[in-house]
């Protein structure tokens, strides 16, 4: 296969070596990097696509992210037996036809005798996810902030990409399968993906400019700031003082919240009794159960075993943050 739509053939996938997919995914942007750099779904950042473009740090493969390149063969054929299409896996990287920062790898791409085509994204989900599938199955808008949305997105991507007009979320959940169409949304496709991301990458990857950090950035803040320098001056934060408002009257609105929430708590509580369960037409809304935990008074494991204290428990010094 020479390519997939109107996209441009950069290389064979199956020839490249790990140095070459490296180099190639510092740069352009892939459909796995898009959503995140929009803040679209609930994984990544734009401050870690970054790091990973221009520090080279690498995403560590998880468990999860294995199985699911393993089970990636077998959702495919369920998809393709769906449709009633032709499904292939075209090992190719793809760029876009006016963009040379915008690539993507298909994992499937169908046909049948009648000249229609469509993309195939294969996902193994867990079971976590199946409320998010069966919301988006049913009317075919992946629910905003979701970790399904930055599906959606990533299909848009090789959407963009090839400019073929349909795709399919093909994901695998328990003993559920989705197959769920994608149609080119021209709108997000032509300011979102074509203009932002390429805006994006220049600035950020080509320009060098660090990007702001968001919420999921806490774990890589840690990181660059682990500990406090005994002799560093008060830190000036005029700047950030919209932030530092805003943060305030979260705050405030918690508090309020929490109140509210320790209030009906504590109604369906006494209204449950000495039930172990509450229901509303059947539904649960109150369950209740014992439990049993144990505790160590490691002021007495001192004095008493003062041995056993000094070999066994262990002081781990974190730094922690009060606003």
């Amino acid at each position: 296969m020479e390519t997939v739509g109107n996209a441009i053939r950069v290389a064979d996938a199956s020839a490249l070596t790990e140095g070459d997919w490296r180099a190639l995914r510092r740069e352009s942007i892939g459909s796995s990097d898009a959503s995140a750099v929009l803040g679209m779904g609930r994984y990544g950042s734009p401050h870690k696509v970054w790091q990973s473009k221009v520090q080279g740090r690498e995403i560590e493969q998880s468990f999860a992210m294995t199985l699911g390149h393993m089970m990636e063969p077998v959702i495919l054929d369920l998809a393709g037996g769906e449709l009633s299409m032709t499904v292939v896996k075209p090992d190719l990287v793809l760029r876009h036809p006016d963009s040379k920062v915008l690539t993507c790898n298909l994992d499937g791409y169908a046909t049948n005798p009648y000249g229609e085509e469509a993309l195939i994204e294969a996902k193994h989900a867990g079971s976590y996810l199946k409320s998010q599938l069966t919301a988006w199955n049913e009317t075919l808008v992946p629910p905003s902030g979701s970790a399904v949305e930055a599906w959606w997105v990533q299909l848009q991507h090789q959407l963009a990409i090839t400019q073929v007009a349909r795709g399919y979320l093909a994901a695998l959940c328990d003993k559920d399968f989705f197959c769920i169409p994608v149609e080119y949304d021209q709108t997000f496709i032509s300011t979102r993906i074509e203009v932002e991301l390429p805006m994006w990458f220049g600035r950020h990857v080509t320009g060098g400019e660090e990007p702001d950090f968001a919420a999921n950035d806490a774990d890589t803040v840690k990181e660059r700031f682990p500990d406090i320098s005994a002799d560093a001056e008060a830190v000036d934060m005029s700047e950030l003082s919209m932030s530092v408002a805003r943060l305030s009257a979260i705050k405030a609105e918690m508090k309020e919240l929490k109140e509210e929430k320790k209030l009906y708590d504590t109604r369906l509580r006494a209204h449950l009794g000495k039930s172990s369960l509450g229901v509303i037409d059947g539904k649960k809304v109150i369950s209740s159960f014992m439990t049993s935990k144990k505790s160590v008074d490691f002021n007495a494991l001192r004095e008493q075993y003062p041995e056993a204290y000094d070999r066994l428990v262990t002081v781990k010094e974190t730094r922690t943050y009060r606003t």
